[in-house]
């Protein structure tokens, strides 16, 4: 598991990572991906003083796809801003080595699950 920046347009999840590396080598052998989103920080209990009742509140969004390389500067570029528009109202300008030194990844979402901690079943979509 590894903590990545992400992008989402329509049902692609778009992921940017250093051009080489164990994470590289191992998806260009196998691009089949699980990617799951977490949020929750809150420390829920059935009973105050029973130590097993205790759990985090949370929600979780599990995706699953096949990871394309995108190669051509231009379409880099197009995904780097789609990414870039989660953290940030900017308008940024890509000069040629930084794009050509990124590996820019793209997953279109072949299966969604998502669930809540109390909720009493998951959602699932299908394309």
């Amino acid at each position: 598991m590894l903590p990545m920046n992400f992008g989402l347009e329509d049902d692609e999840i778009i992921l940017h990572s250093a051009p080489a590396g164990r994470m590289i080598d191992l998806l260009r052998e196998n691009p089949k991906v699980c990617i799951t989103f977490c949020l929750g920080e809150d420390l829920a209990w059935q009973n105050e003083k029973v130590a097993c009742s205790y759990r985090m509140k949370s929600k979780s969004v599990i995706t699953e796809g096949t990871i394309n390389f995108i190669e051509e500067m231009d379409k880099k570029e197009e995904c780097l801003r789609i990414l870039l528009k989660n953290y940030s109202n900017r308008e940024f300008k890509f000069n040629a080595p930084a794009v050509r030194n990124v590996a820019i990844l793209k997953m279109k979402i072949k299966k969604l699950c998502a669930k809540e901690f109390g909720a009493k079943a998951s959602t699932v979509w299908n394309p």
